[in-house]
């Protein structure tokens, strides 16, 4: 009869398993990484380059504790006195204002174009660190 011992196989998995709870970073910046591009090359698509400022400040901002990435032109662009978040163009552009800027929801080009390939990407960044812990 074998003798089967599952103590020191059960720990090392849930010690694995452990390590793999705090590696969900690197999966949300895999995705966080195609969605950057994604949202790049449709604010080109779009023309919304005047100077080139919100293209350039795109960033995927990682938030561990809400464990989710977000992905949106940061920084700022002060002309004059007049000081204008890049974040703020974005929304400008995707809702439009008033009498001024008609809504393009770029947005909404960027969420449907991005979505499979993140997807895609996250599976393969998590297959990846499944392969780097031997399971």
């Amino acid at each position: 009869m074998a003798n089967i011992t599952i103590g020191e196989d059960l720990q090392g998995l849930i010690a694995a398993m452990e390590e793999l709870a705090g590696a969900y970073t690197r999966v949300l910046q895999a995705g966080g990484e195609i969605v950057k591009s994604i949202e790049k090359e449709e604010i080109e698509y779009q023309k919304f380059i005047d100077e080139g400022d919100m293209i350039r400040s795109v960033s995927a901002v990682i938030k561990p504790k809400e464990q989710l990435v977000d992905i949106y032109p940061v920084g700022s662009v002060k002309r004059g006195r007049i000081t204008t978040r890049n974040a703020e163009k974005a929304a400008y552009l995707h809702y439009g204002v008033k009498g001024r800027i008609e809504a393009s929801k770029f947005m909404d080009n960027v969420k449907k174009d991005s979505e499979v390939a993140s997807q895609n990407a996250m599976q393969s960044e998590f297959n990846q660190i499944l392969r780097e812990k031997g399971l």
